[in-house]
């Protein structure tokens, strides 16, 4: 609690490093590391695995790309990384410190964390899927341990994949009555689209345990985001591009499918995309949809749903408390959450949680909706 309210966070992060992983794996999988060795790369919390990284090296004004730049945790990009953190994390929070993370929390003011992996689970699903079911499989175990310090305040997404939809439903159902799962994040490779029918029994799974879609937009991975060879070789344009094209791309194919209709407990958490796009996005596709066809006959307009509240973005402290009232002005206080991409650099740690709280636009039912209830209703919490 955080001045009398209750604070939910639906983008923080635990990622486990490549040799915490591998002690989760089963001993049939066990044999099969050696072949993910060649992808593995260093970074400040151990190895890590990254297949087909994109990096963007052309700075704006110059003819051609460049190799100058920072070396990031052992990766070479282009651009400048910058920390909002006024205090250091607990350390190794992202691999085995779950009671460092509790310290963490306690100290700023989050009641629940709602944790993603990092970039991996997206950019092995460009392997066999042998390979990255093995690894799935092995994080759902991680996950099981690292929440079991505290499960009411500990909540994870579970990873699937729609390169293999039966196996990615059996996953769910295995995993669907533990307390750490919140929701599910399907990373569908590269050219199937989520709407196809082929994904039903992964919706139908999800459905039945109550579980929400989750989604989360990485730029330089595999499945790579929508537009990523067109924006001029510039990281730049591609994180501010990426997140939000991805996030469209996503609520459009489920919503136009019809299948926030056909299944009534499947919801969906945009985390880390932003949240100035949604109001002038989906009342575009309301317009466009109707005149340009190319969808089901829906129950409602598309603009309904996330009135409703069934699609919910996380806030991103850089669009602010005007952009933030606005929202909710357009589309109603259904619709936002709160969200601090803990640990990683983009968090205002320890002040994210008191940042939020300042925002005096906002009505206190408002501010309720946004710090808890409305991550409450749209994760299984």
């Amino acid at each position: 609690m955080r001045n009398g309210y209750k604070v939910v966070d639906v983008d923080t992060h635990v990622v486990p490093n490549a040799d915490v992983l591998s002690q989760y794996v089963t001993s049939d999988f066990r044999p099969r590391l050696a072949e993910l060795d060649q992808y593995k790369l260093k970074r400040d919390y151990g190895d890590t695995y990254e297949v087909n990284v994109k990096l963007f090296r052309r700075i704006l004004g110059t003819a051609a790309p460049a190799d100058i730049g920072i070396k990031a945790n052992g990766n070479k990009r282009i651009g400048r990384i910058e920390t909002h953190r006024r205090k250091d994390f607990e350390p190794d929070t992202q691999n085995m410190n779950s009671e460092g993370r509790i310290r963490d929390m306690d100290e700023e003011g989050r009641d629940i964390d709602f944790m993603f992996p990092g970039g991996w689970p997206a950019n092995v699903s460009a392997l066999d899927s042998s390979l990255w079911e093995g690894l799935y499989e092995a994080y759902h175990r991680y996950l099981d341990d690292y929440c079991s310090t505290n499960p009411d305040r500990l909540k994870a997404t579970m990873v699937v994949g729609g390169g293999d939809v039966e196996w990615s439903a059996t996953e769910i159902k295995k995993w669907a009555n533990s307390k750490w799962v919140a929701g599910v994040w399907p990373i569908m490779p590269e050219g199937k689209p989520p709407d196809h029918p082929d994904n039903e029994p992964i919706w139908a799974a999800m459905n039945e345990a109550h579980l929400p879609i989750i989604h989360h937009s990485f730029t330089y991975y595999p499945p790579y985001f929508p537009g990523y060879r067109d924006v001029y070789d510039n990281i730049a344009i591609a994180r501010t591009s990426a997140h939000p094209w991805g996030a469209q791309r996503l609520i459009m194919s489920i919503v136009g499918a019809g299948l926030l209709d056909k299944y009534p407990n499947l919801n969906m958490l945009i985390a880390e995309c932003g949240h100035g796009w949604i109001a002038p996005f989906i009342l575009r596709f309301d317009w466009q949809s109707q005149y340009a066809g190319g969808i089901q006959d829906l129950k409602q307009k598309p603009s309904d749903y996330i009135r409703e509240g069934r699609v919910v973005p996380g806030i991103e402290f850089e669009e602010g408390e005007p952009m933030t009232k606005a929202i909710f002005d357009v589309l109603g206080d259904n619709v936002l959450a709160y969200q601090s991409d803990y640990p990683h650099g983009e968090a205002h740690f320890p002040d994210s949680v008191d940042l939020a709280l300042s925002w005096k636009s906002l009505n206190e039912g408002q501010m309720h909706k946004l710090m808890h209830e409305n991550a409450e209703r749209v994760l299984r919490l």
